[in-house]
């Protein structure tokens, strides 16, 4: 066998992120700040009661 003493050498392939628009910036931002919103009047109802 040839290759017993030789390294195999394989196709490493490295898979990318697709990147970020703006538009998915964007649209993260306004749900995290819904649930921040959301978060504090579910927070709010529950202390005073």
């Amino acid at each position: 066998m040839p290759y017993k003493n030789e390294e195999q050498h394989f196709i490493k392939e490295k898979i990318k992120d697709k990147p970020v628009s703006k538009k998915q910036l964007v649209q993260k931002g306004i749900a995290t700040i819904g649930y921040a919103i959301l978060f504090g009047f579910v927070s709010c109802l529950v202390f005073v009661r």
